[in-house]
């Protein structure tokens, strides 16, 4: 397109215009023929689909009566249609029944497409007619060649011959030739584009008149205008108005000519104001003939190599002379590859100043030459760098002091490029992954730090990848395992982020990573006794309810008839052997029961231990006959069983309830409910009986059994039955407590005969009938008021630490806050004197609420204590994120740590726990000196138990307390 440059725009212009609107017409024609063209085609495809399947309706109807004749008359009709170029009936055969042509009736049809006028359609044919037969139904296909539609579709040949297999196909052929509608399309065009010619003509010549008095002759003049200016005339002008582009090219031609002026007058200015920024940046000039040898220097030369330009000439020699001795090669060799080889000169050198020591300099130069080639002069600039180097240097040492650091810490370091290519590996990275820096370096992260899923065993995903597509610090999935070059496996967690420049920019990515192996195999072993219990190792009360839900509300197969059987077992005569042989015996017969009962059922099923000596099973698929048959083998295998302690033998039975449900039916509590009531009704019926639901005693059994413990709380709390106790609790010498009196407050009921019921009979009650509200509203108005009373009366260090238990019912009451704060203010209590023990899994099911009621009365001073911990660690990650101040260690787990490693180890692992997360520990149930001596060698900070006093009236002990210090005084 270069030689449209040698033309004025006023030849050119026109040209290129009427080119365009040429090409604009003919594209309009062309698009316009297409247009109805394709309009005709889909007006055809679809005429000639309705006609086809038209034909094979009537055609179909003909052939059934035999009736060829009618059927070559419908074919005739077509004569007249000039689109027409074929239409056949053809039998199973592919012998023409009807045609246009009535000559060709009874020929085959590749006899009749043997003519040169259908010869072409054989091969598309033949594939339509597959087409259309396999389908069973019509098709219609384009031919482009020849602009013509093919249709076929397929007719069931009916007659008297019985054939064996789907009826014989014949089909009805169409083909319509579209060529003259095409033709009549592009005339119709060619008139159309006729007619729009003058207009076109009318239209390209105004549009050259606009182009040529808004941009052709005004160009025109700022040409000239440029052409005057060029010669010398430089207070010469465009002269054109305008807002448009133009206009705009000629303001900035005319400002751009007056800046030429102005420019030339800051010239020198500028030089001189060059001359002073090279003194501000340490920079001077020189110029080396090398004909006479002379070198001249700038004043700020003579200052950065310390000489004084007064009574001083300078020579080669003399430059050479105040570099330092170390440079002098370097300098000339960096010369001489100038001079004989045109390399750049550039080199760092030192030289003596005499005022300030070794001075580093930069320096920078090139070569005149002659027209042969000869060097003429030197000439270059020497910078002062002493700073950059002192930098250089510092950067260094702390480049070496990171590789150090890094060599240093515990946890593994994997630098990497922008494409995730290994850069470096700290000693614990190689350790880990068995590869060497050297060895991995520009290798892909994924191929040195291979990492999988313990679980799938599938490639872990790459945190490097994530890190560099996000921007942003990424960490490692759960159960990620990272396997080393000899096979050996390691547990890690690991984050990377991204390494970024000074402005932002990504550069790499660090991958920081450590060994968790331990600690997840601890984890492990946590989360299995989440499920189970720890004294029997059956799953326990949270694994059950968790199994029951899920097949109360969801069905495990399709058929509508699921059904599943619970049993509920409470132990017969277990208190006996409690209260005779101890709680140790208790506990090894319940371990054996566990046992006896596990071998009674499935694989399939579900035994548990809900609590104390309760326990469940989960028959799945089992009809109630079946359970029946279950309770009655439990009852014979416990019928067989003696348990024999200290040369007693005693016997167990056991009550049975059996509730059977099918999944959509009832809820959870509806279940437990209803079979606890069945089991009750077994106990009540004489004991080591099974009592099977049924749903019309329902009403009655849960009304009575309601009514008779709502009755009995509400009366003891009305009738202020119930009764405050206390437990201490000792500091085993590795906590801190402030002095003062450490306890625990526990309650009883008194019935109306004066005798004291258990907090294990009538608590459950009152959860149950959610009735434990109003209890533990009056063990904290009447533990306040006994606290206050003890303060004002024998001095405020009196209480050091006064621990209250709140129900997971209780803490779920959004009323329960206020009403705590409202007590404290009344007795003017300090918050920090009380302690609010919480069970974890209270906490955890309404993890938000107790999060929100810890923060606000920790605020106030109180702590809080996390109670019967390890009996639920299914939700042990929540710890780290629960601000409690103490862990009370489950008794389950204390009881028989001074001769059970288990039990021991359990227990250590728990306090290590709790003070990692930075957790007090209080171990329960120390139930004797060997017990309290474990305790204290395995560091737990506190312990309370019978081992160290026992319960008694709180009153009594907040007595007993002052007078036992005055004794002490």
């Amino acid at each position: 397109m270069k030689w449209l440059y040698h033309y004025p725009l006023s030849l050119t212009l026109p040209l290129l215009l009427l080119a365009g609107t040429l090409i604009l017409a003919g594209l309009y024609m062309v698009t316009l023929v297409n247009g109805q063209q394709q309009w005709i085609r889909a007006n055809a495809e679809r005429e000639i689909a309705h006609e086809t399947s038209r034909l094979q309706r009537m055609g179909q109807h003909l052939i059934e009566r035999d009736n060829r004749a009618r059927l070559q008359e419908e074919i005739s009709a077509f004569g007249p249609d000039i689109r027409v170029s074929l239409a056949l009936v053809l039998d199973d055969d592919d012998r023409i029944l009807a045609a246009l042509d009535r000559v060709d009736r009874g020929q085959t049809l590749a006899d009749s497409l043997d003519t040169d006028l259908h010869a072409w359609l054989r091969a598309p044919l033949s594939r339509l007619l597959a087409d259309a037969r396999a389908a069973g139904a019509a098709h219609v296909d384009y031919l482009p060649e020849t602009n013509t539609l093919l249709a076929t579709a397929p007719l069931e040949m009916t007659g008297t011959t019985t054939r064996l297999g789907p009826p014989p196909l014949g089909s009805v052929v169409l083909a319509w030739d579209l060529s003259h509608p095409y033709a009549l399309a592009r005339q119709a065009a060619l008139r159309t584009g006729l007619m729009l010619l003058p207009l076109l003509a009318v239209t390209y010549l105004g549009l050259w008149w606009l182009l040529y008095q808004v941009l052709v002759r005004r160009l025109a003049t700022l040409s000239r205008t440029a052409e005057h200016i060029a010669k010398g005339a430089a207070d010469l002008r465009a002269d054109l108005a305008g807002r448009d582009e133009v206009g705009r090219l000629a303001q900035a031609f005319n400002a751009m000519t007056e800046a030429l002026a102005a420019e030339h007058a800051q010239v020198e200015d500028s030089e001189r104001r060059l001359s002073l920024a090279q003194n501000y940046s340490n920079i001077g000039s020189w110029e080396w003939d090398l004909t006479s040898g002379k070198v001249i220097w700038t004043d700020n030369t003579y200052r950065l190599f310390g000489v004084e330009p007064v009574g001083s000439e300078i020579t080669y020699a003399r430059f050479m002379e105040a570099v330092c001795p170390e440079d002098r090669a370097t300098v000339e060799a960096a010369a001489r590859n100038l001079l004989d080889h045109g390399q750049p000169y550039e080199v760092e050198y030192r030289v003596a100043t005499p005022a300030d020591g070794p001075r580093w300099l930069m320096g920078r130069g090139d070569v005149l030459r002659d027209a042969a080639g000869n060097p003429l002069r030197m000439y270059g600039i020497v910078q002062d760098i002493s700073q950059m180097k002192a930098a250089e240097a510092a950067l260094y040492r702390e480049k070496e002091l990171a590789q150090v650091t890094l060599a240093s810490i515990g946890d593994g370091v994997i630098t990497t490029d922008t494409d995730g290519r290994v850069r470096f590996l700290n000693p614990v990275a190689e350790y880990l992954t068995g590869w060497s820096t050297p060895q991995a370096e520009g290798k892909p992260l994924t191929e040195v730090f291979n990492i999988l899923n313990e679980l799938t065993r599938q490639p872990a995903i790459n945190p490097v990848e994530r890190c560099l597509r996000e921007g942003r610090i990424v960490g490692l999935a759960n159960h990620t395992v990272l396997l080393r070059t000899d096979g050996r496996e390691f547990a890690i967690e690991d984050s990377a982020a991204p390494i970024r420049d000074s402005v932002g920019t990504v550069m790499g990515v660090v991958l920081v990573f450590h060994d968790v192996t331990k600690a997840r195999e601890m984890a492990n072993r946590l989360s299995w006794q989440a499920s189970h219990d720890a004294l029997t190792g059956l799953h326990n009360r949270m694994a059950f309810e968790e199994r029951l839900r899920q097949l109360a509300l969801f069905p495990e197969g399709t058929g509508e008839t699921e059904r599943h059987t619970l049993l509920y077992i409470d132990l017969d005569q277990f208190k006996v052997v409690n209260d005779i042989a101890g709680h140790v015996a208790g506990d090894e017969l319940l371990k054996q029961i566990g046992g006896l009962m596990q071998e009674q059922v499935r694989d399939t099923d579900m035994l548990a231990r809900l609590g104390g000596d309760e326990f469940g099973v989960i028959l799945t698929h089992c009809d109630i006959r079946h359970a029946q048959r279950v309770a009655d083998a439990i009852h014979h295998t416990f019928d067989d069983f003696k348990f024999a302690w200290d040369e007693r033998v005693f016997r167990i039975g056991a009550s049975i309830g059996v509730l059977e449900f099918r999944p959509g039916e009832q809820s959870l509590t509806d279940l437990l409910s209803a079979a606890d009531m069945a089991c009750y009704a077994a106990k009540n019926a004489g004991r080591r009986r099974t009592h099977i639901y049924e749903a019309e005693d329902e009403g009655l059994q849960r009304h009575r059994h309601e009514m008779d413990w709502a009755t009995r709380i509400n009366d003891a709390v009305e009738d202020d039955r119930l009764v405050l106790y206390a437990q201490t609790i000792e500091r085993l010498g590795n906590g801190y407590m402030p002095p003062g009196l450490a306890f625990e407050v526990l309650v009883r009921m008194r019935d109306p005969s004066g005798e004291l019921i258990a907090p294990d009979v009538f608590l459950p009650a009152a959860e149950r009938f959610d009735l434990i509200s109003i209890v533990d509203r009056w063990i904290i108005t009447r533990a306040f008021s006994m606290v206050a009373d003890c303060t004002r009366r024998e001095g405020a260090p009196t209480i050091a630490h006064c621990a209250i238990n709140l129900s997971g019912g209780t803490l779920g009451d959004e009323t329960l806050l206020p009403f705590i704060k409202t007590q404290l203010s009344l007795h003017d209590l300090p918050g920090e004197m009380f302690c609010f023990e919480i069970t974890e899994t209270a906490a955890i099911s309404n993890f938000q609420a107790a999060l929100r009621f810890i923060r606000e009365l920790r605020a106030m001073g109180c702590r809080f204590a996390l109670d019967d911990f390890g009996s639920g660690l299914s939700s042990f990650s929540y710890l780290k994120n629960l601000p409690v101040d103490y862990l009370k260690i489950d008794g389950t787990f204390v009881r028989g740590i001074a001769t059970d490693p288990v039990n021991r180890t359990l227990v250590g692992n728990i306090n290590d726990v709790g003070h990692l997360l930075g957790k007090h520990t209080i171990a329960e149930y120390a139930e004797d000196t060997a017990t309290v001596a474990a305790l204290r060698q395995l560091g737990v900070d506190y312990a309370q138990g019978y081992g160290i006093s026992r319960p008694k009236p709180l009153e009594q002990l907040l007595v007993g307390y002052r007078e036992t210090e005055t004794q002490t005084e």
